[in-house]
């Protein structure tokens, strides 16, 4: 059995007593779809032999009262099949959301509106027609029997019959699901084309782009469209050939029945029967290649979620119930690698409680990973990051991100007002928010908003400059007195007040005992750092004080020329930094 079935089966469990009653209904439906049957043999056998009134209307009211049962047994197999699937959507949906998340954020290759509707697409199909086939399946077995108890040729037929539905539908599969498979694959990159392109309309505008994506975008749509067509043309032509065959089917199971009326081995209405019951007898068959594309789509959907829920089951921490962080972070031989490529390579060292450190380096060095990866949020980490204060030295977001400030590169506000922003979108406590912003020289500005901190930001709210956007971001990293904060260029788009600002706010928490690990290349006073870090290729090359580090500094640019470059006495250096400089 496939993982994605197994999973299946495992949250289907606690529905199973449910579901075992819906298969008896079904049990109870296909007996009743006997009725018509039973109805047609009495009709010709012995109404219309003895011409007798009473009888016809015995029987019809009788008929009229299970078709009244049938319907009601089929509303209420329908009830039951929906509210099974919302519970399985409510014992899932939490579960696919948190995983599309820590997908996103260590970049795994899922599409999140994808996997968000697969939910949907599997939750539908249990509702669906495909679903009513597969459990009713089981139940051809009454009809067969009730075939060969009119006669063994009649049983034969129907066996013959549904093989042949069987192997046209797995044909139709391997015909269509190719072209199918490719047609998806065109629609999903050209929908992320349009999708990455708006993201960048005003760069395409202002570059006079326009022309050069509208053309790919033409070129795109037409490999979609190529793909599209003869996906469709193939399920047409097997579609067509499907309706064909099963009024093929229907017209042979009737003649077949009359060739053996005139044999004298069954009655007339036997024949007439007959030909319903071969229709029952083969319907479940026929419903599931009807539905076989949406069971292949609904499959394929279950595949997807599966992967999603698995990758994030590997990569999610252990729980842990409390922990208050002192500030204080180690690290132990950690290695990163992207795509087989060695981003960090056997970094070990310690960041001490309420202390101020620089990141620095060139671009690509590796400084904004050393940071995901003490945030838990990059793939792929070797080693060992554990924080002071957490129990058996795991960190927990959902435990602990309160206790952690952090301000990523592109700045991304949500769709709010700014008090919740600021809030992290959680409760507002209206006393820290106005601190938060308090301690950045945001109150102000703030209030001269239309609505202050009940000012709505986003598409149809405020927007923000990108320095305007940083500080709300600060403000939003110091919301809650964090232990440690985390800042990646949070210089970027500030003006010089802004600058100065930050560089005030950087030497407030220090003197507040909050540990700061900042990544800049913007600001020139390194004196608010109490230690700077130098990252290259992926190593620290350099860890020590400021005074340190500009001597270092000052060795490094006279010895430019020098094949390795030479730690000052007294610095930490990793064993490994050490032993290659």
């Amino acid at each position: 059995m496939s993982p994605a079935f197994g999973f299946l089966l495992r949250e289907l469990r606690p529905f199973r007593n449910t579901l075992i009653v819906v298969f008896a209904i079904g049990g109870l439906l296909n007996l009743l779809m006997l009725v018509p049957t039973i109805y047609m043999l009495q009709i010709f056998d012995r109404v219309m032999v003895s011409q007798n009134i009473v009888t016809l209307a015995v029987i019809s009211a009788i008929v009229l009262f299970m078709y009244i049962f049938l319907g009601v047994f089929q509303w209420l197999r329908s009830r039951i099949l929906i509210a099974i699937s919302i519970q399985f959507d409510q014992r899932l949906s939490q579960r696919v959301f948190q995983a599309v998340i820590s997908a996103q954020v260590v970049g795994a290759p899922s599409v999140p509106q994808q996997v968000i509707a697969d939910l949907t697409t599997l939750r539908q199909w249990i509702t669906g027609e495909g679903a009513y086939s597969f459990l009713d399946a089981p139940w051809s077995l009454i009809f067969l029997i009730v075939m060969f108890l009119l006669h063994p040729i009649l049983g034969m037929a129907a066996v013959f019959f549904m093989i042949v539905l069987a192997a046209y539908a797995w044909l139709t599969t391997k015909m269509t699901e190719e072209s199918a498979d490719l047609a998806d694959k065109e629609s999903n990159e050209l929908n992320q084309l349009i999708y990455s392109r708006l993201r960048n309309a005003e760069v395409i505008e202002a570059h006079g782009m326009l022309t050069s994506f509208r053309r790919l975008w033409a070129q795109r749509h037409r490999e979609f469209k190529v793909a599209s067509a003869s996906a469709e043309d193939v399920q047409s032509r097997m579609t067509v050939g499907g309706r064909e065959l099963r009024t093929l089917i229907n017209s042979l199971s009737l003649g077949i029945g009359a060739y053996l009326a005139i044999k004298g081995e069954i009655t007339f209405g036997a024949m007439i029967a007959a030909a319903l019951l071969m229709s029952r007898a083969t319907s479940p068959v026929e419903a599931i290649s009807l539905g076989w594309k949406a069971f292949l789509v609904s499959r394929k959907s279950l595949y997807r979620l599966v992967d999603v829920l698995m990758r994030e089951a590997k990569t999610r921490p252990m729980r842990v119930s409390s922990g208050t962080l002192d500030g204080s972070i180690f690290l132990e031989r950690v290695s990163v690698c992207v795509d087989s490529r060695t981003i960090l390579k056997n970094i070990s060292c310690e960041f001490s409680p309420g202390k101020t450190y620089l990141l620095l380096g060139d671009s690509g060095a590796g400084k904004t990973t050393l940071v995901k990866s003490l945030l838990g949020i990059m793939p792929n980490v070797d080693g060992k990051i554990s924080f002071g204060g957490v129990p058996n030295g795991f960190f927990v977001s959902e435990v602990h991100g309160q206790q952690i400030g952090f301000i990523p590169q592109a700045v991304d506000l949500f769709e709010a007002t700014i008090a919740e922003n600021i809030a992290r979108m959680g409760e507002i406590n209206s006393e820290e928010v106005i601190r938060a912003a308090q301690r950045i020289d945001l109150h102000q500005f703030i209030l001269g908003l239309p609505d202050g901190y009940d000012t709505l930001l986003g598409s149809r709210g405020v927007v923000l400059s990108g320095g305007q956007r940083q500080q709300v971001a600060l403000a939003r990293a110091l919301y809650g007195n964090p232990k440690i904060v985390l800042m990646d260029e949070p210089d970027a788009s500030l003006d010089v007040r802004g600058i100065h600002n930050l560089e005030s706010t950087i030497a407030n928490m220090r003197s507040e005992g909050i540990t700061v690990i900042l990544i800049t290349h913007r600001l020139t006073n390194f004196d608010i750092a109490d230690e700077v870090m130098f990252i290259e290729r992926g190593s620290i090359v350099f860890q020590g004080s400021v005074s340190n580090y500009r001597e270092w500094k000052s060795n490094q640019s006279i010895n430019r020329t020098s094949p390795a470059l030479a730690p000052l006495p007294g610095n930490r250096l990793d064993n490994d930094a050490a032993s290659r400089a």
